[in-house]
């Protein structure tokens, strides 16, 4: 059974669609995908769909617009199991208009495994991951730190008006394993995903939903 969000007249036909009524102009569809995505002149300023991707990295970049525009205004409306996941590991699943298959994997992938050849003992990583925060205050991200944590392979830090967020950095089968606590915030796998692309010499990154790391075993090489 399926859910549809009234589309916009201009969408073209396909898989994604802008839910009509539902657009601020914040312009982030356009900046992410701009061969993917039209406006509608003034006054009444709307975006729309104007042509569904047509490769896997015009699918990344649809899927990218989805997670940062301000709205959930971007629905996903087909079948493909590889893309109905993505919404929900993104705090986005009310964009997917199809409801998912039983046992389908859902929710934010909040553990994450990588082989590091440079600074990999576990509080060395916390330090480096602390000072790349301290990199990201700005006047859209308070980022602040509590007075005391005695445990160095961890990283406590609160943002904007979100709750305290907890990272931790391990050692697992001789991979780095970083787990956050922020199930209802997708910026912290965010930050960790642009830290990891600040670091040298990391390969073999994976992340893993909870169910993923405590039971299957699926692990995906993105945070969304």
């Amino acid at each position: 059974m399926t859910h549809e969000a009234k589309p916009h007249p201009l969408n073209v036909i396909g898989d994604f669609y802008v839910e009509d009524g539902c657009c601020t102009a914040c312009e982030v569809p356009q900046t992410e995908a701009p061969a993917l995505f039209g406006m509608t002149p003034a006054p009444n300023y709307h975006c729309y769909v104007k042509r569904q991707p047509q490769s896997g990295a015009e699918r990344e970049q649809m899927l990218s617009a989805i997670l940062c525009a301000e709205l959930q205004c971007i629905h996903y409306r087909g079948n493909d199991p590889a893309i109905v996941t993505r919404p929900s590991a993104m705090g986005e699943i009310g964009g997917c208009d199809t409801t998912p298959l039983p046992g389908t994997e859902l929710g934010l992938r909040t553990h994450l495994t990588f082989a590091a050849l440079q600074r990999s003992d576990p509080a060395s990583l916390a330090a480096s991951y602390k000072a790349f925060l301290k990199t990201q205050r700005g006047k859209y991200s308070r980022i602040s730190f509590p007075w005391f944590l005695t445990d160095p392979t961890t990283v406590k830090y609160r943002r904007n008006d979100k709750g305290l967020r907890t990272v931790r950095f391990g050692l697992h089968d001789d991979f780095v394993h970083v787990w956050h606590d922020g199930n209802d915030d997708t910026g912290v796998s965010w930050y960790l995903s642009r830290w990891l692309a600040a670091l040298e010499s990391v390969t073999d990154i994976r992340w893993y939903t909870e169910d993923g790391w405590h039971n299957t075993g699926v692990w995906h090489t993105s945070h969304y």
